[in-house]
């Protein structure tokens, strides 16, 4: 009924458009074909006329339903485009933009546990870019973000910026083999900090279909225990976690100072301030070289 009412009302505007159109239409070809003055006043008066005809029809279409609509629709795009910060190709965003289901592991109230969010990639609009506000669910109130994506390689890298007012650093996700779409699951890892106020390294996992079920965005420990078991086997096989020198096997030559599980005899006290390469006050003094 709503639909009928809008067409019925614009019905006017299209009858004003076509009759300012045939009156500019007729004052053209009075002003090429009359070569007496009067036929050229007439005519200059009959484009004038059937142009500000035209031109009030199509202000009273923008001012109503669809051209409303549209206009604001070409606003939002442009307001997004000029506040955008990470920007790739329209080719690599175009076979993401489809609904997520987005899993991360935080802690509160002393407990780790998996949170689920969807992520609609679809939904954004705006050309070479995806920003999305994603809310996340808090009976003490919902923590807002405001979201990026960005393809680079077959990495996504997602930043999330926190509602203005907070002292929370921005979310940083990054996602190898995201554009691999033979992949059901793509893991990665997240810089966040958790509900208990922790920095943490944590994991994360992106799915294009639900993994677990959830409540409130919270997965129960027993389906956690799924998504810790999903990221190990899909992330540990194909990638070192904070490798070290200590992890290096002996050196069959015995020239290694010390193997795994081994501390240096020599080490730094991250307590201590560092000391000046150069002495104070001597900003000529060379650094002394050993034999």
């Amino acid at each position: 009924m709503t639909s009928r009412r809008r067409s019925l009302g614009s019905t006017p505007l299209w009858l004003l458009t076509a009759l300012g159109l045939a009156t500019t239409a007729f004052g053209v070809y009075l002003q090429t074909s009359g070569k007496e003055q009067i036929f050229q006043i007439i005519a200059g008066a009959l484009a004038a006329f059937g142009g500000a005809i035209v031109g009030a029809a199509t202000s009273l279409y923008v001012a109503s339903g669809d051209g409303r609509d549209t206009l604001l629709a070409v606003r939002e795009m442009l307001a997004h485009s000029l506040d955008v910060r990470l920007r790739s190709t329209e080719a690599a965003l175009s076979p993401i933009r489809r609904h997520w289901h987005y899993y991360h592991l935080t802690k509160r109230g002393g407990r780790f546990r998996w949170r689920h969010t969807d992520y609609h990639f679809e939904q954004t609009g705006t050309p070479g870019s995806i920003v999305l506000n994603i809310a996340d669910a808090d009976p003490n109130g919902d923590q807002r973000y405001r979201s990026e994506a960005a393809i680079r390689g077959d990495r996504l890298i997602l930043v999330e910026s926190p509602e203005e007012g907070s002292t929370e650093g921005p979310i940083v996700a990054i996602t190898p083999f995201f554009t691999e779409v033979f992949r059901r699951v793509r893991p990665g890892f997240a810089l966040l900090r958790s509900w208990d106020g922790e920095d943490m390294v944590t994991r994360c996992i992106w799915s294009t279909s639900a993994l677990v079920p959830s409540t409130d965005q919270d997965v129960n420990d027993e389906d956690g225990r799924v998504l810790d078991d999903i990221w190990e086997r899909s992330f540990l096989a194909g990638h070192h976690i904070f490798p070290s020198v200590g992890h290096n096997p002996p050196d069959p030559a015995g020239t290694a100072e010390f193997g795994p599980g081994v501390r240096p005899e020599r080490s730094v006290d991250l307590a201590a301030p560092l000391s000046p390469a150069v002495p104070a006050g001597d900003p000529t003094a060379k650094p002394q070289m050993s034999d």
